[in-house]
């Protein structure tokens, strides 16, 4: 991932925000709702073009659907380009790596399609269980 603004000598423009996930999340990154935290958290910053680093450091377990309701919805509502190019993302297991490339892919497909987007919402709003 991008690691924030640089100048045209290459340093760091600003300091970025960071924002350290244990703090918030402690060791499991694995909820929709603790996503839609992290939206919360980011869309400012971003909406306002400032670069964040994301710190995993501590955090051992991760879903897809923490990172589909943080970094997918921002991609949607901000674009891809845009989110990666203004978050960095620090000491992050390489093998969760592939959980962020898939939100930012499902984002940018969510903001380019309008069937596919409808089709997502709806099953989203199912119930995981039949009453």
């Amino acid at each position: 991932m991008a690691s924030g603004r640089r100048n045209k000598h290459g340093a760091r423009q600003v300091r970025d925000m960071i924002i350290r996930l244990h703090d918030h999340f402690g060791v499991s990154c694995m909820s929709a709702e603790d996503g839609e935290k992290l939206y919360a958290l980011l869309q400012p910053i971003l909406k306002n073009d400032e670069s964040v680093v994301l710190d995993f450091t501590g955090v051992r377990f991760f879903l897809t659907l923490f990172f589909n309701a943080s970094l997918a919805k921002l991609a949607q509502d901000l674009g891809t380009e845009f989110v990666r190019s203004h978050i960095t993302v620090e000491a992050l297991a390489s093998t969760a790596t592939h959980h962020i490339d898939r939100a930012f892919r499902l984002g940018a497909r969510m903001a380019d399609d309008e069937t596919y987007r409808g089709q997502v919402i709806e099953l989203a709003n199912r119930p995981l269980v039949s009453a």
